[in-house]
């Protein structure tokens, strides 16, 4: 009976207010529950939303590292093999959530090497784990190369067969890393033509590029599209961005406001900073750079 009401519970709204509070008493609760024996279920998706809405970091990623360890979910990497597709393993669809909500919250927390084993793990495709692999080791043109060769060999699978649902995440981990890559190969003018192209417009990668190759008109109007729906946690970085619109635009400088978006992208900043665990790690990189 408790299971059943528990997850709308713990994602009331009621709880927003709560947030900036630590320890809130929300965190309290969920830390209490985490010690019951037998443990209640939660939901993973919503230990996924506990962890990065308020500060349950570590504690959701726990819990769902214990459910993937009770559902018999083997964390052991592969074997290397020479055959086109690794062996899929029987995943269900509870299984296939935990092992989703396990890695993003990994990614979200930059433990890359926990990331990495998770999905070397999991993955379809081997050269999905020889890209991360090469990735680890800083080696990203190689990576990038090998990501383009796994969406090749889907594109041909997918012309005899229909794609399983079951394997949209990888898909997603090709672009998300294939764009990282290329940040790090500093191929700013390829992200901001791929930002832009239809059927991939991502504003938000177009903000993050084009001020790099001085591409301006290009920064002004995906500011424009993510001025008004930009996630909470985006608004500290979106002030920033329109700073250096203010200052280097070169028909449309405004000067006067420089100081004005400087304090309030240090405030949200500073509010998202409490908002990460207390350890400071990986995770709190983007905000002192």
């Amino acid at each position: 009976a408790l299971a059943g009401e528990i997850s709308p519970f713990l994602c009331s709204g009621s709880h927003q207010v709560q947030r900036d509070c630590q320890p809130s008493a929300l965190n309290c609760f969920v830390e209490a529950m985490s010690q019951c024996v037998p443990p209640t279920p939660i939901r993973p998706c919503v230990l996924k939303y506990l962890g990065k809405t308020h500060n349950l970091w570590f504690r959701s990623t726990l819990m769902l590292e214990h459910q993937a360890f009770e559902k018999g979910l083997s964390l052991q990497i592969k074997p290397k093999q020479t055959t086109e597709f690794y062996e899929q393993e029987s995943i269900t669809l509870p299984q296939q959530e935990i092992l989703d909500s396990l890695a993003e919250l990994y990614c979200l927390l930059q433990e890359e090497d926990m990331w990495a084993g998770l999905w070397q793990k999991r993955c379809k495709f081997p050269e999905t784990a020889t890209a991360i692999a090469y990735e680890q080791h800083g080696f990203f043109e190689q990576a990038q190369e090998t990501y383009e060769k796994a969406m090749e060999k889907a594109k041909k699978e997918h012309e005899r067969n229909n794609a399983s649902p079951a394997i949209f995440p990888e898909y997603q981990l090709w672009e998300d890393h294939w764009i990282r890559c290329s940040k790090e190969l500093n191929q700013w003018e390829a992200l901001t033509e791929y930002g832009q192209s239809k059927g991939h417009i991502n504003p938000y990668l177009v903000l993050e590029c084009a001020w790099r190759v001085s591409n301006w008109t290009a920064m002004k109007e995906a500011l424009v599209q993510v001025e008004l729906s930009c996630p909470k946690e985006m608004a500290w970085k979106v002030n920033m961005y329109r700073g250096y619109l203010a200052i280097c635009h070169p028909d449309e400088q405004q000067l006067n406001f420089i100081e004005r978006l400087v304090e309030m992208a240090s405030g949200l900043a500073i509010r998202e900073w409490r908002r990460l665990p207390q350890v400071v790690s990986h995770v709190h990189t983007p905000l002192l750079q």
